[in-house]
């Protein structure tokens, strides 16, 4: 199983884990963008009672400074109250901010866990959990404030695809010949599906006829040639290689769209 990562927080209010652990559980799916997310939670856990917000004062206290010298200004009938609100504020959206690399990479991660525990034993060995652990990092690492929850889950979708697509293909040929209509009729609907994708995915003349190859096959019941397309993942892997890049590139994409 994939393992998650740790978040980057001293427990100096007594919430901050709090508002890490709910950030995804509020958004999740939805066409939100992060931005206006971690605008909405820091502002949401701002302290309301006015004893609340001198209890933990000295924990914002930097950032009560910064905004001073950002431009609010402490006049003699200004509200110190109103001030340290806004340090709880920054502190909170500083918080989110630096942790949201690990928040994506930990909400990829679960989701592709929760696959991962309906697989039996032989399947869990064909899978290299360390190259997968590899793409997530790579896909969340400084991940853009300007796109949007769903864009994340897509992801996580595309890797559990991509799982359920190189199973099929690491199939030996006896047991492929054991189950040859259903492994058929699966490998032909996932290339047909990458097919549908040229555009998005920009896969080039070779890629197309490689796809459109291994189709006809299917369509034939060639095992050989099935089984010496997908020999060692190779192509299957270049394939796939393709969607990640296409998806990276998706990821400051949105903002514009």
């Amino acid at each position: 199983m994939l393992k998650e990562k740790a978040y980057d927080f001293e427990l100096l209010i007594g919430d901050e884990d709090s508002i890490l652990d709910y950030f995804f559980t509020n958004y999740a799916k939805e066409d939100v963008y992060f931005c206006d997310a971690m605008n909405e939670q820091a502002d949401y856990y701002v302290p309301i009672y006015n004893s609340d917000v001198w209890e933990n004062v000295e924990a914002v206290q930097e950032y009560v400074e910064r905004g001073i010298e950002n431009g609010i200004k402490v006049g003699c009938s200004a509200d110190l109250t109103t001030i340290f609100r806004f340090g709880y504020y920054e502190y909170y959206y500083a918080l989110l901010d630096n942790n949201l690399d690990a928040l994506c990479y930990n909400y990829i991660v679960g989701e592709v866990n929760k696959y991962l525990e309906n697989l039996n034993a032989d399947e869990m060995e064909k899978i290299d959990i360390e190259a997968i652990a590899e793409r997530i990092e790579t896909y969340t690492d400084g991940i853009d404030r300007d796109i949007m929850f769903s864009h994340v889950d897509e992801y996580a979708n595309h890797i559990i695809d991509n799982i359920t697509f190189l199973i099929k293909f690491k199939y030996k040929g006896e047991t492929l010949g054991m189950k040859k209509s259903t492994h058929v009729k699966n490998i032909k609907s996932d290339l047909e599906c990458l097919q549908r994708k040229q555009l998005d995915l920009n896969l080039d003349e070779t890629a197309m006829r490689d796809i459109d190859l291994c189709i006809s096959a299917c369509e034939k019941e060639e095992m050989d040639t099935i089984l010496t397309f997908f020999h060692g993942q190779t192509r299957c892997d270049d394939l796939y290689t393709l969607i990640d890049d296409y998806l990276l590139k998706r990821k400051g994409d949105d903002n514009n769209a």
